[in-house]
C-alpha cells in the first residue's frame, strides 16, 4: 500500500490565530491541502463512474494521497452544507452533522464537492464503509487490554 498523504498537517486554528502566531504559511498550506483533496475526489469519481456504477478503486487513489481524516472533513463539510438534499442518505447526512469541520471556517465552499449528490452519496458510503472495516482490522490487531481477574482463593484450575 503507499504511503499516505501526511505533508501538509491539517491546520485547526483560525485565520486570525494564524497571522497572530506566525503560522500563516501552514494555516494556507492546509487549505490548499483540502482544495486539493476535494478536486481529487471529484476527479476520481469522474473517471470511475460508468453513468450506472462507481469502481471501488476511486476511494482508494483519494485514500492513499490524502488519508482518510482530510477526506472525511471534505465529505462531512459538503453534506453539512448541502443537508437540506435528500438525495443524501439520512444516514450519511446524520454521520456528517457529528464531524467537526469548524476548523476549515463558516463558509469553507471551496473545499465542498460539486459532484453529483447520489453518486457523492455512493462515495461516502464507501468511504465510511472502508474506515469502519480498518477500525475493526486495527481493533483485531492490537493485542487484548483485559487481564484475568486475580484470585483470592487458593483455587488452581
Amino acid at each position: 500500500m503507499a504511503r499516505q498523504y501526511e505533508e501538509p498537517p491539517i491546520y485547526r486554528q483560525t485565520a486570525q490565530y494564524a497571522i497572530e502566531h506566525g503560522e500563516k504559511d501552514a494555516y494556507f498550506a492546509s487549505r490548499k491541502a483540502y482544495e486539493d483533496c476535494k478536486r481529487a475526489i471529484e476527479d476520481s469519481i469522474n473517471s470511475h463512474f460508468d453513468g450506472m456504477y462507481l469502481g471501488r478503486e476511486c476511494l482508494s487513489e483519494v485514500m492513499e494521497k490524502y488519508g482518510s481524516e482530510r477526506v472525511r472533513n471534505v465529505l462531512a463539510c459538503t453534506i453539512q452544507h448541502k443537508e437540506w438534499d435528500a438525495r443524501f442518505s439520512r444516514s450519511n447526512r446524520e454521520w456528517a452533522m457529528k464531524v467537526d469541520t469548524s476548523h476549515m471556517g463558516k463558509e469553507p465552499y471551496q473545499f465542498m464537492c460539486d459532484s453529483h449528490p447520489a453518486v457523492l452519496d455512493g462515495f461516502v458510503s464507501m468511504f465510511r464503509r472502508e474506515v469502519l472495516e480498518q477500525g475493526k482490522a486495527q481493533k483485531v490487531a492490537a493485542p487484548a487490554q483485559h487481564k484475568p481477574q486475580e484470585r483470592s482463593d487458593d483455587f488452581e484450575l
